[in-house]
């Protein structure tokens, strides 16, 4: 785990959060910078950064979208 601090503000990351996401939920939200996937709780936005690299993060998004992490019941 990284945290990634800006050089200048033209190096921010673009974060960016789920439209299924509702307000005062618990929502993450999600940047890409330099081959990886940075991730952040939106109600600490300046607490602790994941950093994930890119091909992990995809593997885990194709992991959710196949219904792997499903209840079933």
């Amino acid at each position: 785990m990284d945290t990634v601090l800006p050089e200048s503000e033209d190096d921010r990351p673009n974060w960016r959060k789920s439209a299924y996401s509702v307000s005062g939920g618990n929502c993450a939200e999600v940047a890409s910078v330099d081959g990886f996937a940075m991730v952040r709780d939106t109600m600490d936005r300046d607490g602790t950064v994941l950093r994930y690299p890119a091909s992990s993060w995809m593997s885990f998004l194709s992991t959710i979208r196949a219904g792997r992490f499903e209840s079933n019941g």
